[in-house]
């Protein structure tokens, strides 16, 4: 399957964009000037988001359901307020904050509940302020050396539509669908592994039957960029607001 307009009606209102090419970029302009905003990560994993909004002055707040990561968010951003909370488990008061971002995490979100979590977020942030969205899309190198450990096309794919039968009913208002092309930053293809493993401690079972091939493919499609090495990641970014 090929995330495409025609697998998924999302992918027709988007427009691609070749003026950006990292996540921070699309952040920053989202939430200009994010100086003293209160953020919420919805996701935040090991922190590294919560991280680069603290450097910025925002007022970070990042919730998880993965111990571990939050353990490791906690340790590198000790001033940040995190809680053990899927977005489906959000408690927050109603336009607590001044805005909320999804990195890579709306596809980890159970599909059941998606729906439930993003209408969670939108009433914790203010009105009119907006929701980020941000998702890989299904190519790019970073996605074929991910592949054969796993493949998200179907659970991304099945993220989105859950978002476009939010927004079909009206749940939330589609302010901006954009697409642009990242360059993650890698060391070894070792790296990626534990990362992956970090995020999804089951991947483990698999590691050991797909390390050769994913280090294969690394040495094919990794490449040297302004002196680092980098592998391509398309992304797909929406901007939600309440009605």
């Amino acid at each position: 399957m090929n995330l495409n307009y025609h697998t998924n009606p999302l992918l027709s209102f988007t427009r691609r964009r070749t003026d950006i090419n990292r996540n921070m970029e699309v952040i920053d302009e989202t939430f200009f000037p994010i100086k003293n905003k209160k953020i919420l990560d919805v996701g935040c994993g090991r922190g590294s988001l919560l991280k680069a909004l603290e450097n910025r002055s925002a007022v970070p707040t990042g919730i998880d359901i993965n111990d571990q990561s939050l353990a490791e968010a906690r340790r590198r951003c000790n001033k940040v307020e995190m809680r053990h909370a899927g977005a489906e488990d959000v408690v927050f008061e109603d336009n607590v904050f001044d805005g909320a971002v999804f990195l890579y995490a709306l596809h980890h979100i159970p599909e059941d509940v998606i729906q439930k979590g993003l209408e969670n977020v939108l009433n914790c942030t203010k009105q009119g302020c907006p929701v980020l969205i941000l998702e890989p899309l299904n190519f790019g190198s970073y996605f074929e050396v991910f592949r054969p450990l796993e493949d998200e096309t179907e659970v991304c794919h099945n993220a989105l539509m859950e978002l476009h039968s939010f927004i079909e009913n009206r749940k939330g208002r589609l302010n901006s669908a954009f697409e642009y092309m990242t360059f993650s930053r890698v060391s070894s293809i070792e790296k990626i592994i534990a990362e992956a493993m970090t995020v999804d401690p089951k991947r483990a079972e698999r590691v050991n039957t797909v390390a050769d091939e994913m280090a294969d493919l690394f040495n094919k499609k990794v490449q040297n960029r302004n002196g680092h090495l980098v592998l391509e990641q398309p992304m797909i970014g929406f901007i939600l607001t309440e009605f």
